[in-house]
C-alpha cells in the first residue's frame, strides 16, 4: 500500500520500495488479487465520479459564462436604443426636408435642452421612411411594448452604465401601456450591483420572482 492505496502486488515480499510502503500479507494469493484489484476498481469509480462531476461544473459555467455575455452584449447595445429612437422622431419630423440617397441628416435635436444639432447617419440605399423605421427597431422603449411575460428590472441609484433615469422611463412607457413589471432598487449601487451583501439580495429577488411569476 502507498497512502493507504493498492500501489503493487507480488508473491514475495517487496523490498524495493523501501519505507515508502505498507506491507500487507494475505493468506492466498487469490485472496490477495480480490481485494488488490476490487480496492482498484474503487478507486477508478471515485476517480470517474470526480471527472463527470468536474466536466459537469465546467459545462455550467461555460454555459453560464455564454448566457452572460449574450445578456452583456444586448445590454451594451440596449443602452443607445433610446438614442436611436429619438432619431427615429428627429427623422420623422424632417421628412420634408430628405430625399433617398442621403448619407447624414444634419438637424436640430428637440431632445435636447438648448435644441442643439445632431448629426444623423443614414443608410443611402433606403428611403427616409425605412431609415426612420430602422431607427425605430432599435429602441428598447417601443419593443417593451410588446412584451408577453412577467418582467423584473433591478438598478443601482449610482448606475454609470445605464443611467437610473432610461429605467425609470422604461418603466413608465411600460405602464403607460398597461403592462405591469416588478422593480427592484438598490441604492448608491453601481451598474453590478456588488458589495454590502447586495449580491445575495440580487439572486434571492431573481429565485423569488422566478418562484411567484415563471415557474409552472
Amino acid at each position: 500500500l502507498r497512502e493507504g492505496r493498492p500501489f503493487d502486488f507480488t508473491f514475495q515480499p517487496i523490498l524495493q520500495y523501501g519505507p515508502a510502503v505498507e506491507l500487507k500479507r494475505y493468506p492466498t494469493f487469490s485472496a490477495l488479487l480480490d481485494d488488490f484489484y476490487e480496492q482498484k476498481e474503487a478507486q477508478e469509480r471515485v476517480k470517474q465520479r470526480g471527472q463527470d462531476f468536474i466536466r459537469s461544473v465546467t459545462q455550467a459555467r461555460n454555459r453560464t459564462a455564454k448566457k452572460i455575455a449574450n445578456q452583456e452584449t444586448d445590454l451594451a447595445r440596449s443602452v443607445d436604443r433610446e438614442k436611436l429612437r429619438q432619431f427615429g422622431d428627429i427623422i420623422t419630423t424632417n421628412f420634408y426636408a430628405m430625399s433617398k440617397g442621403q448619407t447624414r441628416l444634419r438637424a436640430q435635436n428637440y431632445y435636447d435642452p438648448d435644441c442643439a444639432e445632431v448629426d444623423i447617419p443614414l443608410d443611402s440605399l433606403l428611403t427616409p421612411q425605412q431609415n426612420e423605421a430602422g431607427y425605430r427597431s432599435s429602441s428598447a422603449i417601443l419593443r417593451s411594448l410588446h412584451l408577453a411575460c412577467p418582467l423584473l428590472i433591478m438598478y443601482g441609484t449610482s448606475d454609470d452604465n445605464v443611467h437610473p433615469a432610461n429605467a425609470l422611463q422604461y418603466v413608465s412607457t411600460l405602464q403607460s401601456a398597461g403592462i405591469l413589471c416588478d422593480m427592484f432598487v438598490f441604492p448608491n449601487m453601481n451598474h453590478s450591483i456588488n458589495g454590502c451583501n447586495a449580491r445575495s439580495v440580487v439572486f434571492a429577488k431573481m429565485l423569488q420572482f422566478f418562484d411567484n411569476k415563471l415557474k409552472k
